[in-house]
């Protein structure tokens, strides 16, 4: 697995970091079993060392929604004592949940690609950039998203057709959507969630391939004419300010 440098930290951290969230079982069912055996595979044959928890906030609603109300961190504790590995082998980080009003980009922009403009010089800063939720919270699968995803009736059409047309052509749009993410060098790790040792294994391997192969840019440009009508379109996040 790539290790890319974390901004001016010192730390190299793997280009694919295992995203937590799906061990609370929010995106279906989660043994326990499950949960440990994805942790300790993607140690084992990745490497894979950037493991984020959940928003820094209290904003009940969003961590019950997206994080199984702590039952991922229990899972994902479980999951790292299972290793029994020492403390420095792994990076564990989380994220602060709620933005400060002026920042109105930040509040339109953040689940969207116009960010990429401000890595140049976020990256003169030497600061590290991690990319999360490559899939969309499964809007780019051929399973589709969860009952209760935000995204509008567009949104969740538009991404339903770009699977269909992936699968059609025997591609997978996940790969290609893990794989589209991974490109950009500028950022340190892409967080893709995680529940199982076989997704730790397909993730794995789009990363492998993107290396050795590069990007599939007939089916990406295909994809990306089918998404062009919502692109940069996203969803209300974090804590709503009445």
């Amino acid at each position: 697995m790539e290790l890319r440098p974390w901004g001016n930290t010192g730390l190299k951290i793997s280009s694919v970091g295992f995203g937590a969230s799906p061990l609370g079982s929010v995106f279906g069912p989660v043994s326990e079993d499950d949960a440990v055996a994805s942790v300790r595979e993607a140690f084992r044959r990745a490497s894979i060392s950037l493991i984020p928890l959940q928003p820094g906030n209290s904003h009940l609603g969003v961590e019950k929604m997206y994080y199984g109300g702590t039952l991922s961190e229990k899972m994902l504790g479980k999951g790292l004592k299972a290793l029994g590995v020492p403390r420095n082998e792994y990076v564990v980080s989380t994220k602060c949940g709620r933005y400060k009003e002026g920042l109105i980009l930040v509040l339109k922009d953040i689940n969207d690609s116009t960010l990429v403009d401000l890595l140049p010089y976020l990256k003169s800063k030497s600061v590290g950039i991690i990319s999360a939720s490559p899939l969309a919270m499964g809007l780019l699968t051929e399973n589709g998203p969860p009952e209760w995803h935000p995204a509008s009736p567009e949104l969740k059409s538009a991404c339903q057709a770009a699977a269909a047309y992936c699968k059609d052509k025997g591609k997978s749009i996940t790969k290609l959507a893990v794989q589209y993410s991974l490109s950009n060098k500028d950022i340190s790790t892409v967080l893709v969630g995680m529940n199982s040792v076989g997704q730790v294994e397909e993730n794995v391997t789009a990363a492998l391939e993107l290396a050795t192969f590069g990007k599939d840019q007939e089916t990406l440009a295909e994809v990306e004419a089918i998404l062009s009508p919502i692109k940069n379109q996203t969803w209300p996040s974090g804590i709503q300010q009445g």
